[in-house]
């Protein structure tokens, strides 16, 4: 992936605004080196949106038994990477993903509950 940083911005003020006239760097970055691009304490909702943005993807569902929660569990509708969750307890739940390289992750949260709220992420490890 080719990313553009910066490096190096002139701020000209014309006409009582400013003008920022800038030269970009391209650095080439190998996802498939990267960490999650998430962390412990994060809701799992914006966890979401930024594993997406950075590419990663979630595996298809064909062939796989519904999900655990139960069918009155609204994360398993809302959120189709979900595995399985605890309905009692911390509220347990387990979200796979693929990484852009195609490994498999498992993401953990909990405080979730059955009524929409995945909770906040815990844990996260590579999957079989």
């Amino acid at each position: 992936m080719l990313m553009w940083y910066p490096r190096a911005c002139l701020v000209v003020i014309a006409l009582h605004f400013p003008l920022f006239l800038c030269t970009y760097a391209s650095v080439s970055v190998d996802v498939a080196q990267q960490p999650l691009p998430i962390h412990s304490g994060l809701p799992y909702a914006k966890a979401r949106v930024m594993l997406l943005m950075a590419g990663w993807t979630y595996p298809s569902k064909e062939g796989v038994d519904e999900c655990l929660g139960g069918l009155m569990d609204r994360r398993c509708y809302l959120f189709p990477e979900i595995g399985s969750c605890s309905t009692t307890g911390l509220g347990l739940c387990r979200f796979n993903w693929l990484s852009p390289t195609g490994k498999r992750f498992a993401v953990i949260t909990q405080g979730g509950n059955p009524g929409g709220d995945p909770g906040f992420v815990s844990d996260w490890f590579e999957a079989d």
